[in-house]
């Protein structure tokens, strides 16, 4: 199983793909079932599959009447894409096959989709010399002489019925019996697109792989039809094993040991040359919300999911939401994990135990799943694009623990936060105001990226007033830690009578967070605005620097009764008389050389 690729599968006929349905075999009650059309890989290259029909699937004329014409003009062309009667000579103004045709017959819309329109070059017949008519654009041809000759599609390069031709050998299905086609053994003879000997002839390979190239009549109603055209890769969303490649049959064995329907299991080597086919349905709109996941063996993921395709029992009874895991070497697992009821919800996918450690891309899309209980319709199944999850696995079940750090209140709407953290992981955070209801942490969504140890979480947008701020983190594994709550204390500038300075003792035994306040019956702090006083106290002498007076302010409120005497104590200011006594001195002093100065002038202007 590959991703939008086609790697696995070789050309030159080494591989087969089933593609669209078409009557094939026998019933039993002459009728015939509709089976899906095997194609042998003629070449992978360019973003195409270059596909045969392995058996001839119908018999019609190359050209309704008998007259000259080449494959532009025929009406075998016409009837293999569904062409208007504009488009061939058949009948006296051309057959109209856009109601009756094989192209609508055997492919749905949507692998109508995939099929490529062709260039498809009219060489001449190289042996006769005919022309072979302007070049045309189409989705369903037939071979040309040339490519039925080509080495490089697994065939061989003679003419002749000397050599091995065994590579052209192609078996009639019963419904081409039916429809007259000439068979030997099964073996049936097919038209090619070339000219033959005339214009009213066109080349064919007989039963036994020889290359007629005369041809045969056009209208010849016994020579059997074997399709060939180019699928788009790019409409290919992944391939697998024809029969058994998505599920194995409900008693075991399969290529998958035995799984259970509906169960995610393991991919293993596929050793067959038989494919079929998830195309891409562009018209499915399927999201998950989930980016990355994690858990563990055995443990269960939840994804959420919009655009799903309803499951209905009668009219939609094979829509389902798939995953498949991958690792750097391609997808491992593949499951349909659930029928989903509604387009939005919830899916729980289960990891599976045999998962080792490690980190996986996960596809999840909404498929139509047509393989029946055992998988082996081998119809083509249609999916949405892959949303792809990041899915880290790890039998890691401890969770990361927190530890509360400093926290700084820088403004009224910043603040720096710190904590500890003993995983790495992805932390989320929310902040409320103090008191609030503790929020609902999202760790789905994308975190922070984090190591192990202190983290620092800045705020920039908070509003005036205590927060409180929740912390979460998750680990590589998935596991969430238990959610931290921190205090964040409102901010109030220095002096402005706010909270109490950091770490100073708060009247309750807390802390102070703002610098500069006083407690009635308590001395001034020293570091407060200057001017401030306590009623009946002596004010602060503006000083810059916070102190606490010990032995001035006791425990039970009172106060020193040195402080009314007005006696000096260790760290006391001096008494008023001091100052006013200095004050005087220097006035005195002032006056003096002012009068010195005025006596010298007058005795300057007498000595002149």
């Amino acid at each position: 199983m590959t991703n939008r690729t086609a790697d696995n599968i070789s050309g030159a006929q080494a591989d087969n793909i089933y593609f669209g349905t078409y009557r094939q075999s026998s019933d039993g009650n002459s009728g015939y079932n509709e089976d899906a059309i095997k194609w042998r890989v003629l070449s992978n290259s360019g973003g195409d599959l270059f596909l045969l029909s392995d058996q001839n699937l119908d018999a019609q004329s190359y050209h309704e009447d008998f007259e000259d014409v080449t494959w532009e003009r025929s009406t075998i062309r016409s009837w293999l894409n569904g062409y208007d009667a504009s488009y061939n000579n058949g009948g006296n103004s051309g057959t109209d096959f856009t109601g009756n045709n094989f192209i609508d017959t055997a492919f749905s819309s949507g692998e109508q989709g995939a099929i490529s329109t062709t260039d498809v070059v009219n060489d001449g017949n190289s042996e006769t010399g005919t022309g072979g008519g302007n070049n045309t654009r189409d989705k369903i041809f037939l071979l040309s002489i040339d490519e039925a000759r080509n080495i490089a599609y697994g065939f061989s390069n003679n003419m002749s019925e000397i050599g091995d031709a065994s590579g052209r050998i192609s078996q009639n299905t019963d419904y081409a019996e039916y429809r007259n086609a000439f068979h030997l053994d099964g073996a049936g003879q097919w038209w090619l697109r070339s000219p033959g000997i005339y214009y009213g002839f066109a080349a064919y390979v007989f039963i036994d792989g020889y290359l007629q190239y005369p041809g045969s009549h056009v209208y010849e109603v016994n020579v059997a039809v074997r399709p060939a055209f180019n699928l788009n890769l790019n409409s290919v969303l992944f391939t697998s094993a024809a029969a058994g490649g998505k599920i194995p049959a409900a008693e075991g064995g399969g290529n998958q040991d035995g799984a259970a329907a509906g169960e995610i299991f393991e991919i293993t080597d596929y050793s067959g040359d038989e494919w079929k086919l998830t195309l891409l349905d562009n018209s499915r709109n399927f999201d998950i919300e989930e980016t990355a996941a994690a858990g563990t063996p055995g443990g269960t993921v939840t994804l959420n999911y919009t655009g799903a395709t309803v499951y209905d029992a009668a009219a939609a009874p094979n829509e389902y939401i798939s995953v498949m895991i991958a690792d750097g070497s391609g997808p491992q697992y593949y499951g349909r994990i659930a029928q989903p009821t509604a387009a939005d919800g919830a899916v729980d996918l289960t990891i599976p135990d045999s998962l080792p450690d490690g980190v996986y891309t996960l596809y999840v899309f909404s498929e139509q799943y047509n393989g029946g209980a055992n998988d082996d319709t081998r119809l083509t199944d249609y999916a949405s694009a892959f949303e792809e999850v990041a899915l880290t696995v790890s039998g890691d079940t401890t969770a990361p623990t927190l530890t509360a750090g400093a926290v700084s209140r820088i403004s009224d709407n910043a603040a720096t936060v710190t904590f500890t953290s003993s995983e790495a992981g992805s932390y989320y955070y929310e902040v409320v105001d103090s008191g609030a209801a503790a929020p609902a942490i999202d760790t789905t969504v994308a975190g922070v990226s984090c190591a192990a140890g202190e983290q620092t979480i800045s705020l920039t947008n908070l509003t005036v007033g205590a927060k409180d701020i929740y912390i979460a983190i998750k680990d590589a594994a998935g596991n969430v830690s238990q959610t931290l709550k921190i205090g964040i204390p409102g901010y109030a500038a220095s002096g402005s009578g706010g909270s109490p300075a950091p770490g100073a003792p708060d009247p309750e035994g807390g802390t102070d967070s703002t610098p500069g306040t006083s407690v009635p019956g308590r001395e001034p702090d020293r570091g407060s605005t200057p001017g401030t006083s306590v009623p009946g106290r002596e004010p602060d002498r503006g000083s810059t620097t916070d102190r606490v007076d010990t032995g001035d302010v006791r425990d039970t409120g009172e106060t020193d009764s040195d402080r009314t005497t007005g006696t000096p104590r260790t760290g006391d200011s001096f008494q008023p008389a001091f100052w006013t006594f200095l004050l005087l001195g220097s006035l005195a002093a002032c006056i003096a050389v002012i009068i010195r100065v005025k006596r010298r002038g007058k005795n300057d202007e007498n000595a002149e």
